[in-house]
């Protein structure tokens, strides 16, 4: 039927004025008519169907349209089909509803005074300080593609490891995005935040501007304000030496002076001072792993690439002489990286490898 169409199109938000005013019309035409509007209505609201599957939506939308095509008896008769045909869609989405609708893909938890350690499906570990809140995933299906947390207090987080799904915490305006690493979060006020690495890398970033951001280290801690990122990594204090006593001189009795007879010595010959030797000089050509990546990038193109949140410590240096392997394969440059440096790297297609980790030894 034309009325069962303009129902769906107006929940969608397509009617025209036309088309509206034609549909307020049937409904207002009789209390059935309102009655079949108001659980079209609530069938299409439910919210999931697509993961419950218990039957086919559109096939489903079909069958009613074909049984509203047929002859239709006058009276009392067309509302009495109109309501049964209602009835069953609501029983069976009602069913659906209770007995196979999925656990919220999203859960909230808040503390009290008292801090509160939650395993997340991923493995993940948090304790949740006093006084805070969180809203966390409850499963990861095939359509997600991060494990993102809303964090509204202090965490201290320790991250399965999952180079497929980002995990990803939002704490005011800030966005804390890892692979695999333990770090805490410290929201100070609706606006400025604190993050603390302690193992891993992180990628501490503005929620409006995500090109606003800072990569923090293990050991270092970042502040937001509302306009940037301020290092607050705490500076130890110099260890102040104790101061030494000073020491005791015990006093001698002079001693008797005896006068020797004067004594010609006879000058020694004089020999050449021995020639010094200089020290070895050390040749080895060091190399930063900033200027190694850049090399890489140029020398293959297309063929090479870093992982977003791989690991490296780009002003580290490697000793390694780029100028040494002008005709070696990217392959063969990166075994002999990996004589010299920590080198993790995988094979995205034949000629092309994607650089994991690429620190000192």
């Amino acid at each position: 039927m034309d009325q069962l169409h303009k129902t769906i199109k107006y929940l969608q938000g397509n009617l025209t004025n036309e088309e509206s005013n034609a549909l307020n019309a049937w409904r207002s035409a009789s209390p059935d008519n309102e009655a079949l509007f108001e659980s079209v209505r609530e069938i299409y609201s439910v919210e999931h169907l697509e993961d419950i599957q218990l039957f086919d939506p559109l096939e489903k939308w079909t069958e009613i349209d074909d049984q509203i095509q047929e002859e239709k008896p006058k009276g009392k008769i067309i509302h009495l089909k109109w309501t049964a045909i209602a009835a069953s869609l609501f029983i069976l989405v009602a069913v659906a509803f209770w007995v196979l609708w999925p656990e919220p893909l999203y859960k909230e938890i808040v503390t009290a005074n008292n801090t509160t350690k939650i395993e997340l499906p991923d493995k993940s570990l948090v304790e949740l300080g006093p006084n805070s809140k969180m809203k966390y995933f409850t499963r990861i299906s095939k359509k997600v593609k991060e494990r993102m947390i809303y964090l509204d207090g202090n965490a201290r987080i320790e991250v399965s490891k999952n180079d497929q799904l980002p995990f990803i915490v939002v704490s005011g305006k800030t966005g804390t995005r890892v692979l695999g690493t333990i770090f805490e979060i410290r929201q100070l006020d609706s606006i400025q935040t604190v993050v603390s690495n302690i193992e891993g890398l992180i990628k501490f970033f503005e929620l409006a501007n995500e090109k606003n951001s800072v990569i923090v280290n293990e050991g270092e801690s970042y502040s937001y304000d509302g306009k940037g990122f301020t290092n607050v990594t705490p500076v130890e204090p110099a260890l102040i030496p104790e101061p030494i006593p000073p020491a005791i001189v015990e006093k001698k009795e002079p001693e008797p002076v005896i006068i020797e007879p004067p004594v010609v010595e006879e000058k020694p010959v004089e020999l050449p001072p021995p020639p010094k030797e200089e020290p070895p000089v050390d040749k080895t050509v060091y190399t930063t792993i900033a200027n190694i990546i850049d090399e890489l990038n140029t020398r293959y193109a297309g063929k090479f690439n870093t992982a977003p949140w791989g690991q490296f410590r780009f002003n580290a240096k490697i000793p390694i002489d780029l100028t040494k392997y002008p005709d070696h394969s990217l392959e063969e440059f990166l075994k002999e990286l990996g004589s010299v440096a920590k080198v993790e790297y995988r094979q995205t297609c034949p000629d092309c490898f994607e650089l994991l980790t690429l620190t000192p030894k």
